[in-house]
């Protein structure tokens, strides 16, 4: 998380934009929570959940995506 001060106690979403696309972590409520890389058993459990939801999407206009993909599941509030 480079470029942040190590006094901040909470963080927005514009430092966690900021940050390395290679630190593997989450802003949860303003608290960072590192990631560890996920397993082998996990990778392959993905692998096969997202060749069965692509095909039941053939031919519809939604995607798939195998993460990592980032998600904001709040809009930020003015």
């Amino acid at each position: 998380m480079s470029g942040l001060a190590d006094s901040l106690d909470e963080y927005t979403y514009e430092d966690y934009d900021s940050w390395d696309d290679g630190v593997r972590c989450e802003l949860i409520d303003g608290v960072v929570c590192m990631m560890v890389p996920p397993s082998i058993w996990h990778q392959e459990m993905i692998g096969n959940i997202f060749y069965e939801i692509k095909n039941y999407l053939k031919g519809e206009k939604c995607k798939v995506f195998v993460s990592p993909i980032g998600v904001r599941l709040f809009p930020k509030t003015i």
